[in-house]
């Protein structure tokens, strides 16, 4: 799934504490979203409408011409606020779903959970972060460069 992807989450589920997102293949899933994050996206729901273009597209996120945000610039914003953060290395939408799916594993989250969050068609996909564990210092560049 490319950060594309990622930004295709429409309005109506966002208020309900979930994400629709659709995916390679047109496949569509909705995954559920932690409230903390519900919460800022009810206030960025609150300011949307005054962006320009909200009235035509249902991509919940924009950019500033008003159309659906892309991959390139999802990329920007996340590598934006990880300069700003202070991170070193690459913070790319990319090595943020491996963290995210490694962090899940290790948690003990049920494989088939987490190769449905991920949108991952085959189980075997998603069984090679069962591989991170084992490796604990590996860090999330080094778990994103092995998992494909």
């Amino acid at each position: 799934m490319d950060a594309g992807t990622r930004c295709a989450g429409r309005l109506s589920s966002a208020r309900k504490g979930t994400l629709r997102i659709y995916g390679k293949g047109e496949r569509v899933r909705d995954i559920p979203i932690h409230p903390q994050l519900r919460s800022a996206l009810a206030g960025w729901l609150d300011e949307r409408p005054g962006w320009p273009g909200a009235q035509i597209t249902p991509a919940l996120f924009l950019n500033q011409r008003g159309q659906r945000l892309s991959a390139k610039g999802a990329h920007d914003v996340i590598t934006g606020l990880a300069a700003a953060a202070g991170l070193d290395g690459d913070a790319t939408t990319h090595v943020l779903r491996h963290t995210f799916a490694t962090t899940l594993v290790r948690g003990g989250t049920d494989l088939v959970i987490v190769a449905e969050l991920l949108g991952h068609a085959r189980l075997e996909t998603t069984r090679g972060y069962r591989g991170l564990l084992s490796s604990g210092a590996k860090t999330a560049g080094e778990a994103t460069a092995n998992a494909h």
